[in-house]
């Protein structure tokens, strides 16, 4: 499974998107498109920025609860505490 940095990294090269023109259409800074394909994790984005970037490249973020039903990757399940 890729993670969020290589979807974005991924999108950009397919639309041809180099990291200023994803910063001036997301209005995010380019020094954070810059870390994300960088992969600099120390300073990982908010998910306002995400949101913002990930738009940008025709892309959202759904969130939403976790339920007790709700399995954890690997396929445990997760109990409410």
């Amino acid at each position: 499974m890729k993670d969020i940095y290589a979807c974005i990294k991924e999108q950009m090269q397919s639309k041809g998107m180099t990291a200023l023109a994803l910063a001036e259409v997301s209005g995010v800074g380019k020094s954070t498109i810059y870390r994300i394909i960088d992969k600099n994790r120390k300073n990982a984005p908010t998910v306002d920025s995400l949101q913002k970037i990930l738009s940008a490249l025709g892309w959202e973020i759904k969130l939403s609860p976790v339920t007790a039903s709700t399995t954890r990757p690997g396929g445990e399940e997760r109990r409410d505490e």
